[in-house]
């Protein structure tokens, strides 16, 4: 049973660092996604200013040179690019937000893994404790009465010795 549990706790704890392991490259992961995230977001801001600064030039080319200047038109085209851009930036930051929130719940899911097989393996370990413990008791009582037999053989040598005395004392008086 002690080797038994042994192996098991053998076991435990490698599934932990295991577990353990993951969580730790889980967490990098996530936290270059979140960085990942912080700058694509830092750039859609920035992207957003831009359309707002293009937009405002545009606007003001069109009444100061008309809609269909060539002013007016060169800053339409950046408009649009401008625009697109964003669009491209919403969608990224959209995707990653939704893979910082997958990372979150896997992170959520590997943590309950670790705690789980923590408690598992606290569990064997307290087990393989009591089995311990159990054998050190039975090996005291064992001691113990090994101890008793001991004394009770050498009682039995010396009684045989005074029962063989008495035996001869007796012969010779009888004689």
């Amino acid at each position: 049973a002690i080797k038994a549990s042994e192996k098991t706790v053998e076991r435990y704890s490698a599934a932990l660092k295991k577990a353990q392991s993951a969580l730790r490259e889980a967490q990098q992961g996530q936290d270059a996604l979140v960085n990942k995230l912080n700058a694509a977001k830092q750039a859609q801001a920035a992207l957003q200013q831009e359309v707002d600064r293009l937009n405002a030039a545009y606007k003001a080319q069109k009444k100061a040179t008309g809609e269909n200047s060539d002013a007016a038109n060169e800053l339409g085209l950046e408009l649009l690019e401008a625009q697109n851009a964003l669009k491209k930036s919403s969608e990224e930051v959209k995707n990653l937000s939704k893979q910082v929130r997958d990372g979150e719940n896997n992170l959520k899911k590997l943590g309950k893994s670790v705690d789980e097989i923590a408690g598992n393996l606290d569990n064997a370990e307290q087990e393989l404790s009591g089995f311990r413990t159990k054998l050190g008791s039975a090996n005291a009582l064992l001691d113990s009465n090994a101890a008793r037999l001991s004394a009770a053989g050498d009682a039995m040598q010396r009684y045989a010795q005074h029962v063989k005395e008495a035996t001869e004392w007796q012969r010779e008086l009888g004689n």
